[in-house]
């Protein structure tokens, strides 16, 4: 070992050695790890910045996943209802804004959920942390936390929303697309004989 290096390594204080080896070692005792609590749910409804659209969470086993149930502005200068015209996917362009799905993957990480957010303003997608805040009444405000290349970051806050202006067109969606109760088809044989027997 070079004089020089001995030199600097008497000169450091043998407290601060002696404090990391002890932080060190317990941290291998587990004794100052910190711990978290499961990550506050995401599901339901959420207002973007600005409350330019509302976002739906739900599950998506084993995940979370967002998808846009309203808009502000839902309709383009032409007066149709805008489009996600810039989905890298070409057969995905021409399928409504309202209804796309905008957060995948969602999945719990120490007080957070990461997963990746599509962004329909550029067409691409981003990494993404949603942690549910209790700062001023519990679990009414986000902060949405996404990264271009892993060290580009921008944070944004989400608000709750109580439910879908107009209706939540996801419900509606279900609701035409699901199929009859079993009762309702049992009784339909029966109100046509009846109807024959008149």
């Amino acid at each position: 070992m070079s004089q020089t290096v001995r030199s600097r390594l008497a000169d450091f204080p043998v407290k601060t050695l002696v404090l990391g080896a002890s932080f060190a070692t317990m941290a291998m005792m587990g004794t100052i790890v910190p711990s978290f609590a499961d990550p506050i749910s995401p599901e339901g409804l959420w207002y973007t910045k600005g409350q330019e659209s509302i976002i739906k969470f739900q599950p998506c086993k084993p995940t979370f996943c967002g998808s846009v149930v309203w808009l502000k502005d839902p309709n383009g200068a032409d007066g149709k209802p805008m489009l996600d015209t810039k989905n890298p996917d070409k057969t995905k362009q021409i399928q409504p804004m309202i209804g796309t799905e905008i957060f995948t993957g969602m999945t719990p990480a120490d007080d957070h959920w990461k997963g990746k957010a599509y962004n329909a303003d550029d067409g691409k997608t981003y990494d993404v942390t949603f942690t549910v805040k209790t700062v001023k009444e519990p679990n009414d405000t986000a902060d949405v936390r996404g990264c271009i290349l892993g060290f580009l970051c921008g944070t944004e806050t989400f608000t709750r929303a109580a439910e879908v202006p107009g209706g939540d067109p996801t419900l509606t969606a279900t609701a035409a697309t699901a199929p009859a109760a079993k009762g309702a088809k049992a009784a339909h044989p029966a109100a046509k004989k009846d109807t024959a027997k008149k």
